[in-house]
């Protein structure tokens, strides 16, 4: 994963993420469905967005709606990844938004 992946890696590396994971039995295909379908749908509204608040509001809003999902650490990590970069994209602080997330502060 790298900071400057374009809208369209984004994508790719979420859906293979959640596609193994689902594989390896460590989450369920109806889990995979559902984490896959908040953020392609957040990353495809960033790339028709230009409204910051708006852009910044999806990804509290997506973060609290996955933030009860039973997913390792390293998984949480890759999340927060995407939407850092995301956000970066956009020039938009969530940085203590996504520690808090991560690390439940």
């Amino acid at each position: 994963m790298t900071d400057t992946a374009s809208y369209a890696e984004l994508k790719n590396q979420i859906t293979t993420r959640f596609k193994v994971l689902e594989m390896e039995e460590m989450i369920t295909g109806e889990e995979s469905k559902y984490l896959t379908g908040i953020l392609i749908s957040d990353v495809e509204f960033f790339e028709n967005n230009s409204d910051t608040v708006a852009l910044k509001n999806q990804v509290l809003i997506s973060l609290k709606k996955m933030k009860t999902a039973e997913l390792d650490t390293e998984d949480r990590e890759a999340i927060a990844h995407w939407y850092f970069v995301l956000t970066q994209k956009k020039a938009i602080n969530v940085e203590d938004d996504l520690n808090r997330w991560l690390y439940a502060l």
